[in-house]
């Protein structure tokens, strides 16, 4: 996260920790309105810790951070609570949907 570009929000959000991203790649892009392509700039509120012990409102798109992958977006389709397992679904059906362990999500 320290290389990434800094962007300011003109409004101010309260209550939450936000931050954006520049998208790299296209893993998020199948070519409809809905797709979210490399060069787009993402806007994300941090949840916390205590949320992920209870299932998450999905489908739902959600930038990861992960501990040794980096910087993820995908669209997070199920929520294993016991395992702390989550689903993430490429829009682009050129790469696969993959299981990451939440353990490894700062």
């Amino acid at each position: 996260m320290e290389v990434q570009p800094l962007y300011v929000a003109s409004k101010k959000y309260s209550g939450w920790n936000y931050v954006a991203f520049e998208v790299r790649g296209d893993s998020m892009d199948d070519g409809s309105r809905r797709s979210i392509c490399s060069g787009d700039v993402v806007l994300g509120r941090e949840l916390y810790r205590d949320y992920w012990n209870s299932k998450l409102h999905i489908p739902r798109v959600f930038i990861i951070v992960h501990k040794t992958e980096g910087i993820i977006i995908k669209e997070v389709t199920a929520h294993d609570v016991k395992s702390r397992k989550i689903t993430c679904h490429p829009f682009n059906p050129s790469y696969d949907a993959n299981n990451i362990d939440l353990n490894y999500i700062k």
